[in-house]
């Protein structure tokens, strides 16, 4: 006796439920693309950069939001007890999310590093040694200090073109500024340099540099240089004060209210420009203290990182999602200016 149209599908349908959790299973284990891991290590080392403390803070945060287990590590000391926290902890299958800072010894990090072979995703800073861009599960995730350097240019460019003439306090055509640099021989602080003077130079920007100030990318270490620069009477010859990260141009502000006794709305107040986008920042832009910053997205940042620790190889999402531009492993983050609210297009 053959069966009803309804016992035949009811077979049916047991038969497809029966099917789905071997189905689920073979995309999730046999993807080569994409499969997630449970677990993630993060190392970094101890820095007074807020912009590098707060990526590290968004990376445990998302991973944990995203069911991972985290491993947070510092990493302190001379490079052998660097290496040495990280070999003791290191674990088989768990990838490594890790921001070096020591640019000295790049090439025995880097042979260390690969020798435990793990998916190691580098943040921030792209090692300069040649053995770790050979390493294949190996990635980094970073912003070019180069654009941030044109894009600090193309702000004060906005600027002087939208308050002409009054950013011309001086009345000598010439846009005379302080530059608040990094680390002498940083990387970030040689190309955010020369992105920022290409950029003017392009702009056809008239300007002067009345006085360079190695700030260290440090807000006290700025504070002191500028307190004591700020005492010989520059201030008065200064229209524009240029810092390359936040925390530099933060301890201007500081300076300028402490030492100087002014604020914004008081005549002599120069325009002050910054990068990293951090949240005391836009605080300052929006009370009038800042002209803007140019964002170094620290949760997108953080977001792709997470995403590579879980297994995700889809290089065309990120691009389609973040605009990065990827080369090879290498995947870089956009820059963006931030100014006021209510001056920021939709997509800021």
């Amino acid at each position: 006796m053959g069966m009803s149209l309804l016992h035949k599908c009811l077979v049916l349908l047991s038969a497809a439920l029966w099917l789905l959790p071997l189905q689920a299973a073979l995309s999730e284990d046999d993807d080569p693309v994409y499969h997630k891991t449970k677990s993630v290590q993060v190392y970094f080392g101890k820095t007074p950069m807020t912009i590098i403390n707060n990526v590290r803070t968004q990376i445990i945060r998302q991973a944990k939001e995203a069911g991972m287990q985290v491993e947070n590590y510092e990493l302190a000391g001379s490079l052998e007890k660097q290496l040495k926290i990280i070999k003791e902890n290191a674990r088989p299958n768990v990838p490594i999310i890790i921001h070096v800072s020591d640019r000295e010894h790049d090439d025995l990090f880097a042979s260390e590093l690969i020798s435990l072979n793990l998916p190691l995703i580098f943040v921030m800073r792209k090692p300069t040694s040649d053995k770790i861009n050979l390493y294949s599960d190996c990635w980094f995730v970073r912003s070019n200090s180069i654009e941030g350097g044109l894009m600090l240019g193309e702000s004060v460019y906005q600027y002087v073109r939208r308050s002409y003439p009054d950013w011309d306090q001086n009345r000598n055509g010439v846009l005379d500024l302080l530059l608040i640099t990094g680390v002498e021989g940083h990387r970030d602080t040689r190309n955010r340099t020369t992105g920022l003077f290409n950029m003017l130079k392009n702009r056809n920007i008239n300007y002067k540099v009345i006085r360079e100030v190695k700030g260290n990318f440090n807000y006290e270490y700025t504070m002191d240089q500028l307190a004591a620069i700020f005492d010989t009477g520059i201030l008065s010859d200064i229209e524009a004060i240029v810092a390359e990260n936040d925390d530099m141009a933060l301890a201007a502000i500081s300076v300028l209210v402490d030492y100087g006794d002014l604020n914004p709305r008081q005549k002599g107040w120069p325009v002050i420009f910054g990068v990293d986008g951090l949240s005391d920042a836009k605080i300052q832009i929006a009370e009038g203290y800042m002209e803007n910053t140019v964002v170094q997205d620290a949760e997108t940042i953080a977001r792709v990182c997470v995403s590579l620790a879980q297994g995700q190889r889809d290089l065309n999402r990120f691009i389609d999602e973040n605009r990065a531009v990827v080369r090879d492993n290498d995947i870089q983050l956009p820059y963006y200016i931030y100014k006021t609210p209510q001056k920021n297009t939709p997509n800021q």
